[in-house]
């Protein structure tokens, strides 16, 4: 009786176990931001899907860098994907801040220019983040290749 997966096998597991971590985290981050947003709901009450979502987002992330594996395309954005990225995360989440903001403050009450310096920060931030862990990535990977490299040559 064979008591192991073949690589076939394997892969289809990783594949399954992917998929599954995908519709958890994402399950997670809107509970989070439909309590948070529209529930009026405060940290204390989503204290354990966050822990979540930063516990399996950051394994995730450190363990794909780690590899040189920073996206599924298996290459370093550029400036141009870094910034389209960047201007369509701070986007959602200038608009549930706005949301956020509209719920909590008094009636008339001008947010938007605190939504606008949200934004742009927001936008900042991705974009620095994204081009960072990309160079990390790639670093890794070349490390990675030239160890392999290194162990198959001698």
């Amino acid at each position: 009786m064979k008591r192991y997966l073949d690589e076939r096998q394997q892969q289809e597991m990783s594949r399954t176990g992917t998929a599954g971590f995908y519709v958890i985290f994402f399950l997670c981050a809107v509970s989070v931001i439909v309590q948070l947003v529209f529930l009026g709901s405060g940290f204390a009450d989503v204290a354990g899907e966050t822990a979540a979502l930063l516990g399996g987002g950051l394994i995730y992330l450190v363990r794909g860098i780690r590899h040189g594996l920073f996206l599924t395309a298996g290459r370093q954005p550029g400036i141009k994907e870094s910034a389209l990225y960047s201007v369509i995360l701070s986007g959602i989440f200038s608009v549930l801040f706005c949301i956020a903001l509209r719920g909590k403050a008094r009636p008339g009450a001008a947010v938007e220019p605190y939504v606008g310096i949200f934004f742009l920060g927001m936008a900042i931030l991705c974009f620095a983040v994204t081009l960072i862990l990309g160079v990390c990535s790639n670093y890794m990977k070349a490390r990675r290749e030239r160890q392999y490299d290194e162990e198959s040559g001698s």
